[in-house]
């Protein structure tokens, strides 16, 4: 719905946009503190033990999925703010 949204350039792509990208966020923190407290907790790790493994694929893998989310929200935000600003010029 958000992509057709976009693609026609619809009004609320940004509000929508903006709440897809903030329930991704959500997500990828909540996958984020609950394997943490797996193995901080329970001592349970999901990948191997080395180093890079840790780095590359836990992190670095599901870093571009808070990246772009937090940009686009920040996109909509800003887009959405010049379009309120714009209508109350407009109408005072």
């Amino acid at each position: 719905m958000v992509a057709v949204l976009i693609a026609i350039e619809h009004p609320l792509r940004h509000p929508m946009q903006a709440a897809v990208s903030l329930g991704q966020c959500y997500g990828d923190l909540l996958y984020y503190a609950t394997s943490m407290a797996d193995h901080f907790y329970l001592g349970i790790e999901y990948s191997r033990p080395e180093a890079y493994y840790f780095w590359g694929y836990y992190f670095g893998a599901n870093f571009f999925w808070i990246v772009i989310p937090a940009g686009e929200c920040c996109t909509g935000d800003c887009s959405a703010g010049k379009l309120l600003i714009l209508h109350s010029v407009v109408i005072q």
